[in-house]
C-alpha cells in the first residue's frame, strides 16, 4: 500500500519513503509488461478493441482533468477512509493506463506483425547478417572468413535483438517519467502557490 501511494500519488504527497528510494527493478518490470501488451496487441489486434477504438481525445481530456485534480485529491488523501483512498488510487491508476492506451493508439497502426511470414523473415535476416559479416572478413581467407562471418553475424543478430528489447523496455519507462514529471511540476505549483504549503 505504501508503494502504491508513493507511486500513484507522487513524492510530494506521500508519507512513505518512496521519493528517497530507487525503483529501477519495478520500472524495468513495468516497461516489460507495457511492451509485452504492445506485442500481444500486434499478434491479436482484435483484443482490447473496445478501449482502443474509443476517441483519443476522450483519453487526453481524461488525463488532463485528473492530472489537474491530482494535487487536490492527494492533499486530503490521508484524511479519508479506506474506500475513498482506494478510489483515488484507482483513478490514478487509470490515469496512467490512459496514457499508455493513447500510446498504443498512436503506435499500433505504424507496425504490423504477420506470424505466417515471421519465420521466413527471421531466416532471411540471419542469412543477410552472416553474409555481410562474411564479406567483411573475406580478407582472412575463405574458411577463416566464413567462420568469423558466422560468429560475427551471430553476434550482430544478438546485438540487434538486445537493442530492440532494450528500446522496447525503455520507451514505456520514458513515457512514465515524462508524465510523472509533468504531474510533479503541477503538484509543486499547486502545493506552493495555490494551496500555499511547503514540501514536507
Amino acid at each position: 500500500m505504501d508503494f502504491l501511494e508513493g507511486f500513484l500519488l507522487g513524492p510530494l504527497w506521500s508519507d512513505t519513503e518512496y521519493e528517497t528510494q530507487r525503483h529501477v527493478g519495478f520500472h524495468i518490470f513495468l516497461g516489460t509488461i507495457i511492451s509485452g501488451i504492445f506485442l500481444w496487441l500486434l499478434i491479436f489486434p482484435d483484443k482490447l478493441k473496445f478501449w482502443l477504438d474509443l476517441p483519443t481525445a476522450m483519453y487526453v481530456i481524461f488525463i488532463i482533468l485528473f492530472l489537474l485534480a491530482t494535487p487536490f485529491a492527494a492533499r486530503i488523501y490521508y484524511q479519508l477512509n479506506l474506500p475513498l483512498k482506494l478510489l483515488i488510487l484507482l483513478v490514478q491508476f487509470f490515469k496512467f493506463a490512459a496514457v499508455y492506451v493513447v500510446s498504443y493508439q498512436v503506435m499500433l497502426p505504424k507496425y504490423t506483425l504477420d506470424l505466417t511470414d515471421l519465420p521466413q523473415t527471421l531466416i532471411e535476416e540471419i542469412n543477410l547478417s552472416i553474409s555481410n559479416a562474411t564479406e567483411f572478413f573475406e580478407g582472412f581467407g575463405r574458411a577463416t572468413g566464413m567462420l568469423l562471418g558466422i560468429i560475427g553475424g551471430g553476434l550482430m543478430i544478438v546485438l540487434r535483438l538486445l537493442i530492440i528489447i532494450g528500446v522496447a523496455i525503455i520507451v514505456p519507462i520514458l513515457i512514465l517519467i515524462a508524465v510523472k514529471l509533468v504531474q510533479w511540476s503541477w503538484d509543486y505549483v499547486t502545493q506552493r502557490y495555490i494551496l500555499r504549503e511547503t514540501h514536507k
